[in-house]
């Protein structure tokens, strides 16, 4: 097999792994939910920074919400629900953004060479925007396009990873006023 065929076979085979926990979560959403707060209650933080991790690491529609709700009703402080976030942020940002980083030439292998320049050309152009705007709202964002199109690491955890946390702060210190 050639390179450009098994770069499309795998391609295939993670589009449609995403696809398919996009499905499982918009089907399961309230399911989803309601599992992964017992899962929280009855682990405590290792399963919470687990599932911290997952959540940011893995696109869903799912967010960390359920999981902070349960945290907050579990009575943990503040700030070691905030450390625990930042810890499975960063590794699961940075984590996905290294895959992207190294399997950029397999997924560029399996694009057509004039698609991949527009695609470059929109990425230059409003890529480092879109990658800040989408990571301070709950739009899922992907981590891994910032690596796929070689964003400088710098820029990635200055300005990108920064404003995901600060998301994480709003929203963390927003439910403690609500459920704390």
């Amino acid at each position: 097999m050639k390179k450009r065929q098994i770069a499309h076979i795998v391609a295939i085979t993670l589009t449609l792994a995403v696809l398919m926990v996009f499905i499982y979560t918009l089907i399961n959403f309230k399911i989803l939910r309601n599992d992964i707060s017992q899962a929280v209650q009855s682990g405590g933080i290792l399963i919470m920074t687990v599932f911290y991790f997952l959540l940011e690491g893995i696109p869903n529609f799912v967010g960390l919400e359920p999981v902070m709700i349960s945290a907050i009703l579990l009575k943990i402080n503040f700030w070691t629900i905030f450390f625990w976030i930042c810890v499975a942020v960063i590794l699961a940002n940075s984590f996905s953004y290294y895959f992207g980083y190294v399997a950029s030439g397999y997924v560029k292998g399996f694009v057509d060479k004039e698609k991949l320049e527009n695609y470059e050309d929109l990425w230059h152009k409003h890529g480092k925007k879109a990658m800040v705007i989408t990571a301070i709202t709950p739009i899922p964002y992907i981590p891994a396009l910032a690596g796929v199109f070689k964003m400088k690491a710098s820029y990635f955890y200055t300005w990108v990873l920064f404003s995901r946390l600060a998301r994480h702060f709003g929203v963390l210190l927003f439910l403690f006023v609500l459920f704390g």
